[in-house]
């Protein structure tokens, strides 16, 4: 990813523009799973909240489905009201994302044009970041290939950056 950070009216504006390719190096050529998205990520920081969006692009998108655009906004608000520990802060977040293929049966989507979303908080404990989530998206079962994997559920995660 290469990026380009700029200050404006004393609030913190960036932008990121990115390539991400994708190899599944022991995966046969001919189910066309290998792809590239070019994406552009902005942000804002009202120093209250923080509100971005990204956009990713593919010319020829997972299995061969064509050109795919993601679209989505995330906004992230600091809880500094909720004191617990010098060494512990809050935060709450929520994405609204579209999701749109040329050749959505390819990708395994039963339209061209789906929608996710996903809201929690994150507690940044001694600088682990630990997640609890509610993500879903509006398609059901019978467009998922009768599986619940596009059904919504509650995620929780653990992550540290380095």
């Amino acid at each position: 990813m290469s990026g380009l950070r700029l200050k404006a009216f004393d609030r913190t504006l960036s932008f990121d523009l990115g390539i991400i390719h994708y190899n599944y190096l022991s995966t046969p050529s001919d189910p066309f799973y290998d792809y590239t998205d070019f994406a552009l990520l902005d942000s804002y920081d009202f120093g209250f909240a923080e509100i971005n969006g990204k956009v990713r692009y593919s010319g020829n998108s997972f299995g061969n489905s064509g050109i795919a655009w993601n679209k989505r906004i995330q906004y992230n608000v600091p809880l500094r009201f909720i004191r617990l520990h010098e060494n512990v802060s809050l935060k709450t977040y929520g994405t609204l994302g579209n999701q749109w293929g040329e050749r959505n049966l390819n990708y395994g989507i039963p339209n061209n044009d789906s929608w996710y979303w996903q809201f929690g908080v994150i507690a940044n404990v001694y600088g682990v970041d630990l997640s609890l989530s509610y993500v879903d998206t509006n398609i059901d079962i019978a467009g998922c290939s009768n599986t619940l994997n596009c059904q919504g559920r509650i995620i929780f995660g653990v992550w540290k950056n380095f």
